[in-house]
């Protein structure tokens, strides 16, 4: 999945930007989660743009 599917979908650069992230201690996944989410909402965005020829 990490190295295989994520970079490839990545690649194509038509279904957005994906990451791969697991959690593995349960008394610690909605912290985590949060965590994740917010680190996400404050990363820059990239966009690539296309213009038609």
């Amino acid at each position: 999945m990490r190295t295989l599917w994520i970079p490839g979908v990545n690649h194509l650069e038509t279904c957005g930007r994906w990451a791969f992230e697991e959690f593995k201690d349960v008394f610690e996944i909605e912290d985590k989660f949060n965590e994740l989410v917010d680190r996400l909402r404050a990363a820059p965005k990239t966009t690539k743009t296309t213009e038609a020829a």
